[in-house]
């Protein structure tokens, strides 16, 4: 029975101490949280006609409106852990053949629409059989489950303009045992392998950082050895995995945090390329573009508030620190 997510905010109530669920083989999934992540996975809650109208609608506003100034925008939306590795799932939880996202996919193609999402699950899951693409203990993917979409993203950016594109034979692979974002909420703590990419001789630096904490931040690179090209990029904490290797293909990449596009960012700084990137699970909340705090109210508003990191504890890589 399809629910709605209004429905579901008692549930969540209820079992807020219960955010985790404990697959096979190690694996904690996501549950319990205010996307209703696993709820989407199985089907009880899907999109409703309105709101799959309403991301038509701020989608297609987008890609027309950065259309009539010359710039192409790419929507991706990383997959949730359950969707790439489901047959570590608890046997109780069944995927289903249409979640929200697949949804979206295809009512944008019924209705012809001019916008599209780069949905990188097919990719994510042949790789995984050669090595870990997300993080047994986190909701994320890992950095070179980030690089795997990286690599579909520069296929799709490279037909239209310029870009150094960063082959797997320039990446420097390692690993270190942590305990993510879910296995920090066990009792006692529980830690996996973490998989790290590093693209060999940087060449990307910090050009800014504002420092605020989450939604509002902005952080900006120059890159001499790559093309001059400027990119933007507004999304989620799925970014901070690829945002460093980006940094390596623009001359100039400027990341938002941030689910809207923010129209007086793109007016300041004439980007050649716009990108946004939301995770699926947090496709289910619609971000109104016209209606949104810019991200310059988003960052003096924690400033206000004291929400802000201290300086920056590494500079030898652009690999974000501090992110949320």
């Amino acid at each position: 029975m399809e629910v709605s997510a209004a429905s579901l905010a008692g549930d969540v109530a209820e079992r807020e101490e219960l955010k985790v669920v404990e697959g096979k083989e190690g694996w904690l999934f996501l549950t319990h949280d205010t996307n209703h992540v696993m709820h989407q996975h199985t089907g009880r809650l899907r999109f409703t006609q309105r709101q799959l109208e309403d991301w038509r609608r701020v989608l297609e506003t987008r890609v027309a409106w950065l259309g009539r100034r010359q710039i192409p925008y790419l929507f991706v939306v990383p997959p949730n852990p359950h969707a790439v590795y489901p047959e570590y799932l608890p046997d109780d939880v069944v995927t289903v053949a249409e979640r929200p996202v697949l949804q979206l996919i295809r009512h944008l193609d019924e209705q012809g629409s001019q916008a599209r999402i780069v949905y990188p699950l097919e990719e994510l899951v042949a790789h995984k059989e050669h090595d870990l693409v997300y993080i047994k203990t986190d909701s994320h993917w890992n950095e070179l489950g980030a690089f795997i979409a990286y690599e579909r993203l520069m296929r799709e950016v490279s037909r239209v303009m310029p870009v150094r594109e960063i082959r797997r034979e320039q990446l420097f692979v390692s690993r270190s045992e942590q305990p993510g974002d879910l296995g920090g909420k066990m009792q006692p703590v529980r830690s996996s392998t973490q998989v790290f990419v590093d693209v060999r001789g940087w060449k990307a630096h910090y050009a800014l950082d504002n420092r605020v904490r989450v939604t509002g931040r902005r952080i900006e690179y120059r890159c001499r050895l790559a093309p001059d090209v400027t990119c933007l990029v507004h999304g989620d904490s799925f970014v901070e995995k690829v945002l460093h290797v980006l940094a390596e293909s623009f001359g100039r990449t400027i990341f938002c945090q941030m689910p809207s596009l923010d129209f007086q960012v793109v007016r300041q700084v004439r980007p050649d390329v716009v990108i946004g990137m939301q995770n699926e699970r947090f496709l289910l909340e619609v971000p109104y573009d016209s209606t949104a705090p810019t991200q310059a109210e988003l960052a003096a508003a924690k400033q206000v508030e004291g929400k802000v990191y201290g300086p920056r504890t590494h500079t030898a890589t652009p690999r974000v620190d501090s992110f949320d």
